[in-house]
């Protein structure tokens, strides 16, 4: 599971504009940010510290994605463990003291989905664990303060695909996520939390009175209790636009305190 989010050097920045949503969604999804050359790299104790020119995007429990290093162990992902202005460390099991070799790179280790499609301002997602249902979530980030979500069994193209969750009779054009009561550049600080197959998204779109509360969304396969079941797929978020009420993000199956579900 990672960990993202807004104040993190170089995040994506959070707004009221189209296609910031996916901009997120693809730099925590699918592609991660940040990406570095070590000036520096040494083992000491089974921990593993890299050493940069300049910052970095790392904190504390961010996962990082290490790739060049001639000692294969210090490859892959790795949990970051302590960080200062210009180093990032990250434990080394097994790994003898001393410098390692390679041109070593670093970033910002992406969630682990796949991108299917996309658009102006829309994008498909999948979960790339093998073993997943296979089914696909659509974003359609045009509108600005909101943009719509919904499921598919599978998809063609950006906007094609059978099996639509939830469907027009169901909610027509899919689920709500509010991301600012204007349609404005001002900043939003955002979280996500991920695994290759589940996404949590909060991002504070309310009104200065309520800049601090999170509206929530989730899509992705969850554990079914049903033996077989090809379907286990969920997506969560707002049943109407709630981005300009200034408390958005309360009508759905996370936070329903008005009783309303948005979870299909």
């Amino acid at each position: 599971v990672k960990y993202f989010h807004a104040d993190l050097p170089g995040a994506p920045v959070g707004n009221g504009l189209g296609g910031s949503l996916i901009a997120i969604l693809d730099a925590c999804l699918n592609t991660g940010w940040g990406l570095l050359t070590a000036q520096s790299a040494s083992v000491s104790g089974e921990v593993c510290t890299l050493g940069f020119a300049t910052g970095h995007a790392f904190e504390p429990l961010i996962v990082a994605l290490v790739a060049g290093a001639g000692t294969a162990a210090i490859n892959g992902e790795h949990r970051i463990t302590a960080t200062t202005t210009n180093t990032v460390s990250f434990p080394a099991p097994g790994v003898p003291d001393g410098p390692v070799s390679g041109t070593i790179t670093i970033k910002v280790a992406p969630a682990g989905w796949l991108k299917l499609f996309s658009g102006a301002n829309k994008a498909v997602y999948k979960p790339a664990a093998p073993d997943a249902s296979g089914c696909v979530v659509r974003i359609d980030d045009t509108p600005g303060r909101y943009a719509r979500l919904r499921a598919y069994e599978s998809m063609s193209d950006v906007d094609t695909g059978i099996g639509p969750t939830p469907t027009d009779a169901q909610l027509s054009g899919g689920l709500f996520i509010p991301k600012s009561p204007e349609a404005n550049s001002t900043r939003r600080r955002w979280v996500v939390v991920a695994s290759d197959r589940f996404v949590h998204f909060s991002i504070t779109a309310g009104s200065t009175a309520y800049q601090d509360d999170y509206a929530s969304i989730a899509f992705g396969d969850f554990p079914s209790l049903k033996a077989g079941d090809a379907y286990n797929f969920v997506v969560v978020g707002d049943i109407s636009d709630t981005s300009s009420s200034g408390s958005p993000g309360f009508q759905n199956s996370l936070h329903s305190a008005n009783g309303s579900i948005g979870s299909y």
